[in-house]
């Protein structure tokens, strides 16, 4: 603060006014505003293009914040772009790490923000009537969502050399709290506790995690069938390369094998195969597998491993396995059943890969030793209560053992129970342990198995698990989505708007995401997207009033470690010259001015 020029113009006052202002001159507590988290925020987006991106493709005439802030400079109230009004909604997800600003909490926040001088944007003008009618026009425009992701994933690429040639899909079910009537596709929960559910597709890029992909389908909806676009969309946006997909076990039908080998390029895929939905058939392959001791020992170690120095425990077997999808027609007007060969059958063999993880058999082992041991204490409990209150039949007491037995899932199918009634009318009650049984379920400790397309030849059973293990990637994309931009936390109603909202922090994460691989890329390796949103939140600016003028000064709170580097790394506007703005735009000769006129008005006492 120019406390030299204030003084001087102080001293202007008659004496007694100035003896008096200068003795109770002071400085107030300094306040801590985010407005430069949201200003750092601002800047990378418009580095990415994002803004220019979304107004382009909805038909509008896009402002720079440059511009936005010449004519703010000049007295007139801009009226910002439906991409600058979004990109706020953004920054604000970038900048706040799990405190999310309520819509109707937008404009309020702004004035803090200080997005008028900062940004060119008046405050009043993000007001939730506005910023809906933002989401609304992105969420109505056809395709555009999926066209500003597919255009910023090329641009980003190709400006900044990240490879599109391997991508991982999965899907996540996302549990609202709510009402949502006029909201079709949030649907009633699938065997969870919420009961209104969507399901959220991403495909990501392998490596830099960045999201090339998305769509947001009804809760119901199979995620099987998510494949076909998503795969649309890597086709449009991959290399001319091979291409592998990585993706979860739910994909790998028939049909979409087939859709890959069909391409005229060379297109791979890895999942994990259903091991549990594939039965007896999966068991009967794996009892061979001990019969013939037909396992290899593998070279794979996870990275926990290699950290500890644990010796290698996993091995492998080859083996074939055949997708089968089943297309049923319709049934007609009267029909029962369907015609005998009217069910089409679509038969693929893939490669399959079995594989045993030693420390996890004996994990699983031990896991269902202590499971065998606590059903043996909650049997001997239950059997002190048979003949006692409402156990006094054999019903009775098989009902309840059910219900006993029910939370030691590992085990409770190999225990034989027994009830009887004794010459005297009691119920008689005991169980015996199926030891032949229980002794063959060890053939399927640490058992798992993986489908692909990649011949032997090329990728070995140790390679492809070790490329499979990376799979992790969109597990932590969804993980960060869901905690710190609070993917959950969705409270408009119309589906339009709901499908913007999700989208809008699918671009926050892109950002976090392709900030984290560059700052991998040029030396910081342990970096994570949660690390590089608390960097960014933390760069904010003070505010100290000169009191009892009430003239305020504001400065750069923090601005360190990797904001400050993001910043040189891009040739970001420095914030220190962005807030100077706000103190140039003080008149400090009015404010000392009026604080006179109001001593001469009486509206302040001299003593």
């Amino acid at each position: 603060m120019d406390l030299g020029a204030i003084i001087q113009r102080i001293q202007q006052l008659p004496a007694q006014a100035q003896a008096i202002l200068l003795r109770s001159l002071k400085l107030s507590d300094i306040e801590y505003t985010p407005a430069g988290a949201v200003l750092v925020a601002i800047q990378l987006l418009c580095l990415l293009d994002i803004p220019r991106t979304i107004d382009q493709l909805l038909g509008e005439e896009h402002t720079s914040v440059e511009a936005l802030k010449a004519d703010y400079d000049r007295g007139k109230r801009p009226v910002p772009s439906t991409g600058m009004v979004l990109s706020i909604l953004i920054a604000d997800m970038l900048a706040y790490p799990k405190h999310l600003t309520r819509i109707y909490k937008i404009e309020e926040m702004a004035h803090l923000w200080k997005t008028g001088p900062l940004l060119g944007i008046c405050p009043t003008v993000l007001n939730d009537d506005r910023i809906l009618r933002a989401l609304s026009a992105l969420g109505q425009a056809g395709t555009v969502m999926e066209e500003t992701l597919h255009l910023l994933a090329i641009h980003t690429s190709e400006r900044f050399s990240i490879p599109l040639t391997r991508f991982f899909i999965d899907t996540s079910l996302l549990e609202l709290d709510g009402e949502f009537a006029k909201a079709a596709k949030v649907t009633l929960g699938r065997g969870r506790d919420s009961m209104s559910q969507l399901l959220v597709s991403l495909t990501c890029a392998a490596g830099s995690r960045i999201p090339v992909a998305f769509a947001v389908n009804a809760g119901n909806t199979n995620d099987g069938t998510t494949f076909s676009s998503a795969f649309a969309a890597i086709e449009r946006i991959a290399s001319p390369d091979p291409v592998e997909i990585i993706m979860d076990r739910a994909f790998p039908t028939a049909g979409n094998v087939a859709l890959l080998q069909e391409q005229s390029r060379e297109c791979y895929f890895i999942a994990p195969l259903k091991t549990e939905k594939a039965g007896n058939k999966f068991k009967s392959i794996v009892e061979k597998i001990w019969e013939e001791d037909s396992w290899k020992p593998i070279n794979f170690r996870s990275a926990e491993e290699i950290r500890r120095k644990l010796e290698r425990m996993h091995s492998a077997y080859e083996t074939q396995w055949v997708l089968v999808q089943e297309t049923k027609p319709e049934l007609k007007s009267g029909q029962t059943r369907r015609p005998k060969g009217s069910i089409i059958r679509k038969e693929v063999p893939v490669r399959c890969v079995i594989y045993r993880d030693g420390r996890r058999a004996e994990q699983e082992k031990q896991a269902r030793l202590r499971q065998r041991q606590a059903l043996d204490d909650v049997l001997n409990e239950f059997a002190g209560k048979i003949n006692k209150r409402k156990l006094t039949t054999v019903q009775s007491c098989q009902e309840k053992v059910q219900e006993v037995c029910k939370p030691f899932s590992a085990v409770n199918s190999f225990v034989e129970l027994s009830f009887g009634v004794n010459t005297h009318g009691a119920v008689v009650f005991s169980w015996d342990w199926d030891e032949t049984a229980y002794a063959k379920e060890e053939q399927y400790d640490g058992i798992f198995a993986l489908l692909t397309t990649h011949p032997a030849s090329s990728v070995s059973a140790n390679e492809l698990l070790k490329r499979y293990r990376n799979r992790n990637e969109i597990e932590m994309d969804f993980s960060g989505l869901r905690g710190i931009l609070d993917l959950e936390q969705v409270f408009l109603q119309l589906p339009e708007r709901i499908d913007a909202y999700i989208f809008l922090k699918i671009l926050a994460y892109f950002v976090l995401a392709f900030l984290r691989w560059y700052a991998q890329e040029h030396g910081y390796k342990k970096v994570t997207e949660e690390q590089v949103q608390d960097a960014l939140s933390k760069m904010g600016i003070c505010m100290q009033e000169l009191l009892p003028l009430h003239i305020p000064h504001w400065s750069v709170s923090t601005e360190k470690g990797l904001s400050q580097w993001f910043r040189a790394t891009f040739n970001l506007p420095d914030p220190h010259d962005e807030i100077q703005r706000l103190n140039q735009l003080v008149d400090k000769d009015e404010i000392i001015r009026r604080w006179f006129q109001n001593v001469l008005d009486g509206q302040i006492v001299l003593e």
